[in-house]
C-alpha cells in the first residue's frame, strides 16, 4: 500500500482533527483506487505524548510518527501531493488488524473475526 501526504487546503473542525499537510497510508484496495475518484486513508501525526488504542507508533525517516487507524478520511486524488514510498507487509498486517479491532469487525476478547 502506497505512503503518501495530501495538501493543505482545509481547516480542522475541532482539536481532535489533524491540521495542515500530513502522511498518510492508503487502505482502500487497489481495484477502488483504480475507478475511483478519492482514496480511503489513515492518517499519521507525530504529536506521540499520548497513545490510544487505535493507534499505531512507528519510526519513519529517523522521526517518531503515530498512524491513527481511529482517524480513517476519504480524501480527492487531487489534494495529494507526493507518494512518499511503501510500508512493508508486517507495518501493513498490523495495521489492518487494528483495523479490525477499532471498526469492531472482530470480537474483542476472543479475536475471532465478526464477518
Amino acid at each position: 500500500m502506497p505512503l503518501l501526504k495530501k495538501k493543505n487546503n482545509e481547516t480542522a473542525q475541532s482539536h481532535h482533527e489533524l491540521l495542515g499537510s500530513q502522511l498518510g497510508v492508503v487502505i482502500s484496495s487497489d481495484q477502488a483506487n483504480v475507478v475511483n475518484p478519492f482514496l480511503t486513508i489513515c492518517p499519521f501525526t507525530f504529536v506521540l505524548w499520548s497513545v490510544y488504542p487505535g493507534e499505531i507508533t512507528i519510526e519513519l525517516d529517523k522521526k517518531n510518527y503515530k498512524i491513527l487507524t481511529n482517524q480513517i478520511t476519504t480524501i480527492d486524488k487531487k489534494r495529494l501531493c507526493e507518494k512518499r514510498g511503501q510500508l512493508s507487509a508486517e507495518l501493513m498486517k498490523q495495521i489492518a488488524n487494528t483495523l479490525l479491532s477499532v471498526l469492531v469487525l472482530v470480537d474483542q476478547p476472543t479475536k475471532e473475526k465478526i464477518i
